[in-house]
């Protein structure tokens, strides 16, 4: 700090002498960047409303963000279900709440439980029903797996 003031013993200096030493040092102006980068921090943070994982990330390393375009996905891995559909003639089978097994193709060797949630109202076409069956969250399930799926 100079002055006759000893670097162990800031505090005894005056405090016209401690602001003359943070302007001369450059401390202000360092601090000022600090703060500023902080805030700048702060603007880049991404909060989702949700808890999940990230996927499908579009955008580039320091690229700017372009209005209407999505930069990534957040999938929700807490409420993940299996679609599935079942023969006409089956359809008296399955009840909300009735339990299924799903194997995954990947893991073939785990078998996860689920509950029917849903039932479409109407046969296809093809003599298919459509149904939903609601999986408990589990780290080797994500969306877009292909399932065995059983009546339990």
């Amino acid at each position: 700090m100079g002055q006759g003031y000893k670097r162990d013993k800031l505090d005894e200096a005056p405090e016209e002498i401690r602001k003359l030493a943070r302007v001369n040092s450059g401390y202000n102006t360092a601090m000022a960047a600090v703060k500023k980068t902080q805030q700048q921090l702060e603007f880049c943070t991404i909060t989702a409303p949700i808890s999940g994982a990230v996927s499908d990330i579009s955008a580039a390393l320091y690229g700017a963000a372009n209005p209407g375009e999505p930069l990534f996905y957040v999938v929700d891995t807490e409420h993940l279900k299996a679609s599935f559909d079942v023969l006409e003639n089956e359809m008296s089978k399955f009840t909300i709440g009735s339990q299924v097994e799903v194997i995954t193709v990947a893991y073939p060797g785990e078998v996860h439980r689920a509950t029917v949630s849903a039932i479409s109202p109407a046969v296809e076409k093809t003599g298919m029903i459509h149904m939903e069956a609601q999986l408990p969250p589990h780290p080797h399930l994500m969306p877009g797996m292909t399932a065995i799926i059983t009546l339990k």
